[in-house]
């Protein structure tokens, strides 16, 4: 059978902002830039990507899957694709349609590990740095807690709450579902939509280790895993005469001697999941007083090493049409027509931002630099100078840009990995000698 060939069946974009930065400041997610013609001229440069971050990786419970389906995961400088063998048919009217040699199950899961190559990610991404659970992120095509918005694999991001301590970058929607950045000195307003936030955060090992806010001072815990149907399915109880950091939990069993007996086994992520019958809701009491929620699905420890950084999930049919891999006729959405156009297969997009930091200018000798009161960017703090606003971290060298919109250059950090918490501001710290841009304070 000649006309036996691969043509891929999605695509994956992972958009890191950290990757998609002007000089200017501005990213591809401030504009309706052509992704494809953006990408392609940063590729034509050989300008950093996220290949130089992430390697995409097939877990053990789906590699049977790929080759039943006969499937090929292949990895380029945006993302990745899946490919399939499929057999070529030309319709009546020249149309060029492929067929896939075994079709896939409606419903099986197309799982996607994405596991880091080094701790950039870790430092660069806008995510939280104290976490409750070692949770890492699950980015799907399915309606998981939330609508997705086309191309988008995240959550929506979720409304501002009150009683939650948020972190620096933290992203939050308001009532008109305008979306921010959390700033202890005022809202950063955010462009764009469909971004990894913190509800993308689910998936755990069935043991890991929980960790206390220091502000809540618990001496007494009880931990509460419910089912998707809202049934408590475990039962854990903590108390101690001072206060607890954090507790190790081992969901495969009860901790407590006087726990009722196990009725179920816990539902792993797999290829043949239910997804929804997959999430589960842990609800932890502190203090008989203070109730946290967190929404959380679990993975085979073997299949979660130490480097994963997220799971990807496909499915190929669902409700929403634009998510489906299929076209209502069983052939992949990519077609030739008479004419050589050709229709596009789904391109799903994992959009990240990255995280916002206080550049804090210090003196290469310890002295004291001076404040200048005309200067629009940076401000007095101790003895250094700290920039007014935090900014985005990016592979490229940035600007700063004025009310005019001139645009003037300060030292960029050197390291962006170099990261420090002070309170609830995180800096990076950029030595700098003594100059006309940053003089010695000698009063």
């Amino acid at each position: 059978m000649d006309n036996i060939i691969y043509k891929r069946l999605f695509d994956v974009l992972v958009l890191h902002e950290y990757y998609l930065t002007n000089g200017d400041g501005t990213s591809l997610f401030d504009s309706n830039l052509n992704k494809a013609d953006f990408l392609l001229q940063r590729f034509a440069k050989s300008a950093p990507s996220i290949a130089d971050s992430l390697l995409y990786k097939l877990p053990p419970s789906v590699q049977k899957i790929f080759t039943n389906y006969h499937l090929h995961l292949v990895g380029n400088y945006s993302g990745f694709s899946i490919l399939q063998k499929v057999v070529d048919e030309t319709l009546p009217d020249g149309t060029i349609v492929y067929k896939p040699l075994v079709k896939l199950p409606d419903d099986v899961n197309i799982l996607v590990q994405l596991s880091l190559k080094n701790n950039l990610l870790t430092a660069i991404t806008n995510t939280r740095i104290n976490s409750a659970m070692p949770a890492i992120y699950y980015f799907t095509n399915q309606d998981i807690l939330t609508t997705r918005k086309m191309p988008s694999l995240s959550t929506g991001i979720p409304l501002f709450d009150t009683t939650y301590l948020y972190e620096q970058g933290e992203l939050y929607a308001d009532a008109q579902n305008k979306i921010f950045q959390f700033d202890t000195t005022s809202p950063i307003p955010v462009n764009g939509a469909g971004y990894a936030n913190t509800r993308d955060q689910l998936i755990v090992p069935l043991q890991f280790t929980y960790q206390f806010s220091k502000q809540d001072v618990v001496t007494n815990a009880l931990f509460e895993l419910m089912d998707s149907s809202g049934k408590t399915v475990r039962s854990y109880q903590f108390a101690s005469d001072v206060a607890l950091q954090k507790i190790t939990i081992n969901f495969n069993n009860n901790q407590t001697a006087n726990a009722a007996p196990l009725v179920e086994d816990i539902i792993l992520l797999s290829s043949d999941t239910v997804v929804a019958n997959a999430v589960y809701s842990l609800q932890v009491t502190v203090n008989n007083s203070k109730t946290l929620l967190h929404k959380l699905m679990f993975f085979e420890a073997a299949d979660l090493p130490g480097t994963c950084w997220a799971v990807v999930n496909i499915k190929p049919v669902i409700n929403d049409s634009s998510f489906c891999l299929y076209n209502a006729d069983g052939t992949i959405k990519y077609t030739k027509k008479p004419d050589g156009t050709a229709s596009n297969v789904p391109v799903f997009e994992i959009r990240l931002k990255s995280r916002i930091i206080y550049w804090r200018y210090i003196n290469d000798r310890a002295a004291k630099l001076k404040a200048d009161g005309s200067n629009v960017f940076l401000n007095k703090e101790g003895t250094s100078l700290v920039s007014k606003k935090p900014r985005a971290a990016s592979c490229m060298p940035t600007l700063f840009k004025a009310a005019d919109n001139s645009f003037h250059y300060l030292p960029n950090p050197l390291q962006d990995e170099n990261i420090k918490v002070e309170g609830r501001k995180i800096y990076t710290d950029i030595l700098v000698p003594e100059s006309k841009l940053f003089p010695i304070d000698t009063s």
